[in-house]
């Protein structure tokens, strides 16, 4: 056992219409993604971005996980792993139709 400690992490959120910040890595760990799934819960199709953005940056599309991605109306993506975000960055998304989306995120910070 290397005495690494790891965190899970996991957040659901409503988006607006206006970046929000899901979740900020904790300064001394390192996040890895392991689920990210967005729920369109409207009907009509929704345009969504999600951005991994480091320490000091803002969210646009060199950043971008998803970016003017639509969701059809009462459908969802999901996409899983292999993401790892340095401490101190976070995950913040937006969609077009506020109220639409439900983000669900979860990862290990270690």
């Amino acid at each position: 056992m290397n005495g690494t400690t790891l965190v899970r992490v996991g957040v659901g959120a409503n988006l607006s219409g206006a970046f929000a910040v899901l979740h900020t890595v904790y300064q001394a760990r390192w996040l890895r993604v392991t689920n990210l799934h967005l729920v369109n819960v409207s009907l009509a199709a929704v345009t969504v971005n999600v951005c991994a953005v480091v320490k000091g940056g803002t969210p646009d599309v060199t950043n971008a996980l998803l970016w003017g991605f639509s969701i059809p109306a009462s459908d969802f993506i999901e996409a899983s792993e292999g993401l790892m975000l340095p401490p101190g960055s976070s995950i913040q998304a937006l969609c077009s139709t506020p109220g639409a989306i439900n983000l669900y995120f979860s990862g290990e910070e270690s």
